[in-house]
C-alpha cells in the first residue's frame, strides 16, 4: 500500500508540472525558454522517484530484519531474537541492577498431538498457544518459539515473587483454553520452567536453569510450574545440588 501511494505521488507531481506547463500558451516559449519548465518537471520527477528507490530498500531491510528473528508458523519471536533479547537484559542487570525473570515453556505430550491427529492438528496448536501467551503478556514482555513445542517468556522487571504469579497466570490460561483442530476439542496443557537472572549469570546458565525447573514440572506429572532458586548464603553462590533448590509453585503461592 505505501509503494502505491509513493507511486501515485511520482505520478502526481508530473501530472501538476505538465497542467503547469499546459497552461502557458507555447507561443511565448522559444529555445532555451523551455529549458527552465521542463527540467523543473524533470528534477521533480527525479527526486520522487529517489524517494521511492529509498523507501522500498528500507521495507526490504525491515522485512528482512523481521524475516530473520520471527517464527514463521506462530508469528513470534525466534532463536535470533531471543538472544539478542537475552544479552539485552544482561547487560541492563549488570549495569543498572534491572531484573529480568525467565520461564521455559513446552507443550505436555505434544508428540501424542502429532501422532493421532496429524501435523496439521500440532501446527494449530502451537499458533493457539502462541496466541493465548502472547493475551496474557505485557507489551514489554518477549515471547519466542525456540524449536519443536518449546517457548520462552522474558519478563522485564520482574523478581521471582511476580513471575511466580505471571507463569501460574499462563498456566491456567492453557489449561483453560479451547484449542480445536476440525471442529475437535483438543485438551491442551502447559509445563514451566522459572528462574530469575543474576549478575554472574550468562544466557546458557540461565537457560539451563530454567531447563531443569521444566525438567522438575515435567517429571512431577506435567501441568505444573517449577521455579529453580540457585542462591546460598550469598547471593552469587550456586549451591551443588539443583534438586534441593526445586520448588513447585504450588507450595509457593496461593492458587487463584
Amino acid at each position: 500500500m505505501l509503494l502505491r501511494l509513493d507511486a501515485l505521488a511520482v505520478a502526481a507531481w508530473i501530472s501538476v508540472g505538465l497542467l503547469m506547463l499546459a497552461q502557458i500558451p507555447m507561443k511565448i516559449y522559444s529555445g532555451q525558454q523551455m529549458i527552465w519548465p521542463i527540467g523543473t518537471i524533470g528534477l521533480a520527477s527525479c527526486l520522487a522517484l529517489s524517494e521511492l528507490r529509498r523507501r522500498r530498500a528500507e521495507d526490504k531491510v525491515h522485512s528482512l530484519q523481521a524475516e530473520s528473528t520471527t517464527d514463521p508458523l506462530t508469528g513470534v519471536g525466534n532463536r535470533r531474537w531471543l538472544d539478542a533479547e537475552l544479552k539485552q537484559r544482561m547487560a541492563q542487570l549488570r549495569r543498572q541492577n534491572a531484573p529480568f525473570s525467565a520461564l521455559l515453556l513446552d507443550i505436555d505430550h505434544f508428540k501424542s498431538v502429532n501422532d493421532s491427529l496429524g501435523h496439521d492438528a500440532g501446527d494449530a496448536i502451537l499458533v493457539g498457544v502462541a496466541k493465548e501467551l502472547r493475551t496474557m503478556l505485557r507489551d514489554m514482555d518477549v515471547l519466542c518459539r525456540i524449536g519443536g513445542e518449546e517457548f520462552v517468556v522474558v519478563l522485564p522487571g520482574t523478581e521471582s515473587e511476580a513471575a511466580s504469579l505471571a507463569c501460574e497466570r499462563l498456566r491456567k490460561a492453557i489449561e483453560g483454553a479451547k484449542f480445536q483442530f476440525n471442529d475437535k476439542v483438543i485438551p491442551v496443557t502447559i509445563s514451566i520452567g522459572l528462574t530469575t537472572a543474576i549478575p554472574s549469570d550468562t544466557q546458557e546458565s540461565l537457560l539451563k536453569r530454567a531447563d531443569e525447573a521444566l525438567y522438575a514440572a515435567k517429571r512431577s506429572g506435567r501441568n505444573r510450574c517449577f521455579i529453580m532458586k540457585r542462591y546460598a548464603s550469598c547471593c552469587n553462590d550456586v549451591l551443588d545440588s539443583p534438586v534441593k533448590n526445586l520448588e513447585s509453585l504450588e507450595t509457593v503461592i496461593a492458587p487463584f
